[in-house]
């Protein structure tokens, strides 16, 4: 039978231990507003899927995220990060949350829209190994290369 995904308990102490290093810094503010968006992940991630899931049925992890986003620091976590243009931050989300139908853990699909109001299709996933999913993202992304690079496939 196959186990559950583990993560590396040193890695998680190392994450936990430079999360800590910039809380104290300039950065604080931003910091907690990251950790904010990503325990409100986390709520979902472990929500039962035998339902259909609303944002505001997600506690104290939704009600601190909301705090959060009036402040202006939550960045969309999906947005691209370019050089020399503005980071985009979260405006507010969709109220209900999909569940996708397939896939082994049924994962949460939440919307999420920026300032300037582009929506940001999000996919939160609980008791997975993320790992094989970035594996998938590197494929996909090298063979958008190579369709790109060879004319007749254009």
């Amino acid at each position: 039978a196959a186990t559950a995904f583990e993560a590396d308990k040193d890695k998680i102490k190392a994450a936990g231990e430079l999360v800590a290093q910039l809380q104290k810094g300039p950065t604080r503010e931003k910091v907690a507003a990251v950790c904010t968006l990503i325990d409100l992940y986390v709520s979902m991630a472990g929500h039962p899927v035998d339902r259909k899931i609303v944002v505001t049925h997600l506690g104290k992890s939704w009600t601190t995220c909301e705090r959060a986003i009036r402040t202006g620091h939550v960045p969309v976590l999906t947005s691209r990060f370019e050089k020399d243009q503005p980071v985009r931050f979260v405006k507010r989300f969709e109220h209900n949350i999909d569940i996708a139908e397939s896939g082994l853990s049924r994962p949460k699909i939440v919307v999420c829209y920026d300032t300037t109001g582009v929506a940001h299709k999000q996919v939160v996933k609980g008791k997975d190994d993320l790992r094989q999913d970035a594996i998938m993202q590197q494929l996909f992304k090298l063979v958008n290369q190579v369709l790109r690079a060879a004319p007749s496939t254009r």
